[in-house]
């Protein structure tokens, strides 16, 4: 799926517009005077996701994606964001809700395990006895593949 590509808004219209502190995440309206909740906000009636808008007032420049360390999409503390590319955004992703044995990139296959991971063209995959040694397995290759941007 590809990503939607926005048009920046102006810095000046930004600034004029919100005000941001960084140390709580908070993203206020200043005519209104109103706390801008969920994830996303109206400039110049283009919507755009609040982390980016928050990313701009702090730089000044208009980053391609904001990642957020912990995941969590509503906490837009400065020291929860960072500018990242889509392929260390995906990576910083959760365990799926479908996921039945809890443990990123681990499938049951048999009586064993395989662990899988998949990163710009380079394709990890072996078949444990225990579910643990292929969790391991995952996340020692999820660091060297992913750095910092690895979640497991």
């Amino acid at each position: 799926m590809a990503v939607r590509k926005l048009p920046s808004p102006n810095l000046e219209s930004v600034r004029r517009q919100f005000s941001y502190d960084p140390e709580t995440g908070a993203l206020i309206r200043k005519r209104l005077g109103r706390l801008m909740a969920g994830r996303m906000v109206l400039v110049d009636r283009i919507e755009y996701r609040k982390s980016r808008i928050c990313c701009l007032i702090e730089t000044g420049e208009w980053p391609d994606e904001v990642d957020h360390e912990d995941t969590n999409e509503l906490n837009d503390k400065w020291s929860n964001l960072r500018k990242c590319s889509h392929q260390q955004n995906l990576c910083n992703r959760r365990i799926a809700k479908s996921n039945k044995l809890g443990v990123k990139g681990v499938v049951r296959c048999g009586k064993k395990f395989r662990a899988k991971i998949a990163s710009n063209g380079v394709i990890k995959r072996k078949v444990f006895d225990t579910i643990g040694e292929a969790a391991d397995a995952y996340m020692v290759w999820s660091q060297a593949l992913h750095g910092e941007y690895g979640r497991v």
